[in-house]
């Protein structure tokens, strides 16, 4: 059965040289990837070293390790001490992770804040606002686990903190609004051929730009793109569906797409449309 692509963006792709779902523990030995590991079979999770970045529902997860100190002999004091440095080490962790998240092929965040003072303020303040996943967990041999977790998209996401400050703006189709209005989702088919980034381009056979996610992203919306590999995901939505065919990748990181000509007017549809994709609630399914 063919694969859709929802207005929730859905990607789910393979990816090469994953780490398996063990974290190294200093000592060298291995632990949970997490201690409220999330459904590998339901979401798009891509490890990497110290987390992963769930692209289904759209969060960073890092973690960190730390032992009491030998020095402090309060028992409870140095429990409490680790359990602080292991929090220190997590979000330094979520930092170097964010980073090297792709923003189109060509681009990742660590280039944007290499570039700009004003994104590193903004990347370095939400990993501070990180939260939490769960309490602090002890292992067996006396090590600390904490996990920290940032969003990707929505209000102080990493997404709010590279997006264009001053995105294009253009008044909203009328035609583009009814056609883009009466689709239930807009889903992208990316056959497995794309990695997912926070805003991918698209191309034509020709290699033509028809859209740039950058132009119309709505960096507080808390949907974002939604990348997804189970086909459930995009047959809720109904027959309605925009369908777009991504028929192959381009660049670097492989996160921009070049469509099929039957999903070019789709896409120029959806570049008129604007920011109304977000506004009227739509979600954009890639499905991997």
């Amino acid at each position: 059965m063919k694969r859709l692509l929802i207005t929730a963006v859905a990607l789910v792709v393979p990816l090469v040289g994953q780490q398996t779902k063990t974290g190294t523990k200093p000592d060298g030995g291995k632990s949970p990837l997490s201690v409220a590991e999330p459904d590998t079979q339901k979401a798009y999770i891509q490890p990497v070293e110290n987390g992963l970045i769930n692209w289904t529902e759209g969060y960073i997860r890092a973690r960190g390790y730390a032992v009491p100190s030998e020095k402090e002999k309060n028992k409870a004091k140095a429990r409490l001490g680790a359990e602080r440095a292991a929090t220190v080490i997590a979000q330094r962790n979520l930092l170097e992770i964010a980073k090297g998240v792709y923003i189109n092929s060509e681009t990742v965040v660590e280039d944007m804040m290499l570039s700009s003072d004003v994104v590193v303020s903004r990347v370095e303040g939400v990993v501070k606002d990180a939260r939490m996943v769960g309490q602090p967990h002890w292992l067996p041999d006396g090590v600390v686990m904490v996990e920290m977790e940032m969003p990707l998209y929505g209000q102080n996401s990493l997404l709010s903190a590279v997006a264009p400050s001053n995105p294009q703006t253009t008044k909203p189709d009328s035609q583009a609004l009814k056609a883009v209005g009466d689709a239930p989702c807009i889903v992208i088919d990316a056959k497995g051929q794309v990695q997912p980034g926070l805003m991918p381009r698209f191309f034509d056979q020709k290699g033509n730009l028809i859209l740039d996610f950058s132009q119309i992203v709505d960096p507080k919306n808390p949907q974002g793109i939604k990348y997804v590999k189970n086909l459930g995901d995009v047959l809720q939505c109904g027959d309605q569906s925009w369908v777009i065919e991504a028929v192959g990748a381009v660049g670097k990181g492989k996160t921009d797409m070049v469509v099929s000509e039957s999903s070019k007017d789709k896409l120029a549809w959806l570049k008129k449309a604007g920011k109304f994709v977000w506004e009227a609630g739509k979600t954009i399914l890639m499905l991997f």
